[in-house]
C-alpha cells in the first residue's frame, strides 16, 4: 500500500508479492499507473513494516537489488521489553526466518541499508509514537509500549509458540545448533533519539549464519509435522505485535491484529472521540474483526485479500463502511480524498 503526500512522496506500507508473481505486475494499474522507475526511484521516502510475515516483506527481495530507494526512514514494529519470554521471543524469530523464510528478513535489511542513497533512519515503534511523514502525522496505535496485564493473550500466545519451538529444538540438532549460535551475538540495538544502530560485527556474522542454511537444508526442518504447528503458533503472535496507526482522520490502518488487540485499539479510539476516517484497512485480509470496531465508521474501506482468504473475509467490514473494496475482486486500487478518483484494474 502507498500513502502519497500532495508533494508526491509516498510512504510504502508493507510490500508482499503473491507466489509466481512478478514483481513489475504489481505496479501496472490499468489506466492511471506511475512509470515503475519514477513510482521507484523519486517518490518512495519511508517504508512500514506492520509485522514480521513473509507475505508483508517478501517483494523486496525483488525490487531491492534492482532500484536504489531514496529512502529516509524505516519503521518496524517494537516488541515490549517487559514482554514474557522477551529475549527468547527475539531470537525465535530470527531462528524462524533463517530457517523458513528463504533468509529474506536479514537479506531485506541488508538491501535497505546497503542500496539506500542516504543514510537510512531505522525507527522501532509502538503505542504512543507518532511520526511525520512530510508534515501529515501518523500516530502508532499498536503494538504496546509496555506490556500488562490486559494482554493475557500476547502472553499466551507467545509462551505456546516458544512450547513448540522447543520441541522442534529436540528432535532436530541442526536446528538447536542455529539457535545456538545466535543466542550468542549481540543482536541487541543501541536506541539514539529513536534511530537505530546496528552492531556492524555481529551483523556480519548473522549474515554469515544465513549463508551457511540452504533451501535443501532448510526443507528437511520445515516439512515437518513440529515445525508446522510451531510456525502456526508463531504466526498468531506476530500478528498481536503488528502495527496499526492512524494518519489523522484520513486513515486508519489495523495490521493483522487478532480480535482481542483489535478490541483494546478501538476502545481506545472510542474514548478519544477518534471514530471517523475516510480510508480504514481491514485487519488480516479482512478476516479479523472485533465487534468493539462497530463504533468506527469510514467513508472507504479496503481489504487486500487473495483467492486464499477470500471466503473468511468478515462481512461486518461492510457495515462501517459507505464503500468497500477487495482487491480480490478489482485488482489494484488507486482511491483519492479530493475529487472522485477510484480506479481498479
Amino acid at each position: 500500500m502507498y500513502l502519497q503526500e500532495s508533494d508526491g512522496s509516498m510512504l510504502m506500507v508493507d510490500f508482499g508479492i503473491g507466489r509466481g508473481k512478478n514483481f513489475s505486475e504489481i505496479f501496472n494499474c490499468g489506466c492511471c499507473s506511475y512509470p515503475l522507475n519514477f513510482c521507484i526511484e523519486h517518490k518512495i521516502d519511508a517504508f512500514l513494516l506492520s509485522h514480521f510475515h513473509l507475505d508483508h516483506y517478501n517483494g523486496f527481495k525483488e525490487i531491492c537489488p534492482l532500484y536504489i530507494f531514496p529512502l529516509k526512514d524505516v519503521f518496524f514494529p517494537r516488541i515490549p521489553e517487559n514482554m514474557p519470554y522477551y529475549t527468547e521471543f527475539k531470537i525465535m524469530l530470527l531462528t524462524d526466518w533463517i530457517i523458513r523464510g528463504n533468509n529474506l528478513f536479514v537479506e531485506i535489511l541488508h538491501q535497505i541499508l546497503k542500496h539506500s542513497n542516504k543514510n537510512v533512519n531505522i525507527h522501532l515503534v509502538s503505542q504512543g509514537d507518532v511520526f511525520l511523514h512530510n508534515g501529515h502525522a501518523y500516530e502508532v496505535l499498536w503494538p504496546p509500549k509496555q506490556f500488562d496485564a490486559t494482554q493475557k493473550e500476547l502472553t499466551n500466545s507467545v509462551k505456546e509458540a516458544i512450547s513448540k519451538f522447543d520441541k522442534v529444538k529436540m528432535g532436530n540438532p541442526q536446528f538447536k545448533e542455529l539457535y545456538d549460535k545466535l543466542c550468542v551475538l549481540n543482536l541487541d540495538v543501541n536506541e539514539d533519539n529513536g534511530k537505530l544502530y546496528y552492531d556492524k560485527e555481529s551483523f556480519s556474522e548473522l549474515e554469515k549464519l544465513v549463508n551457511e542454511y540452504r533451501e535443501e537444508q532448510s526443507k528437511s526442518i520445515t516439512d515437518t509435522d513440529n515445525y508446522k504447528e510451531f510456525n502456526k503458533s508463531l504466526r498468531e503472535a506476530a500478528n498481536r505485535l503488528s502495527i496499526a496507526f492512524r494518519q489523522e482522520d484520513n486513515v486508519l490502518f489495523l495490521g493483522d491484529l487478532e480480535s482481542h488487540e483489535l478490541k483494546i485499539v478501538a476502545g481506545n479510539l472510542e474514548n478519544k472521540n477518534q471514530l471517523f476516517y475516510d480510508f480504514l484497512v481491514a485487519a488480516h485480509h479482512g478476516t479479523h474483526w472485533n465487534r468493539a470496531l462497530s463504533k468506527i465508521e469510514c467513508e472507504n474501506c479496503l481489504v487486500s485479500v487473495g483467492e486464499t482468504l477470500i471466503s473468511d473475509v468478515s462481512i461486518e467490514y461492510k457495515t462501517i463502511a459507505t464503500k468497500f473494496y477487495m482487491t480480490s475482486l478489482m485488482g489494484d486500487i488507486i482511491l483519492c480524498k479530493k475529487g472522485p478518483c477510484i480506479c481498479s484494474n
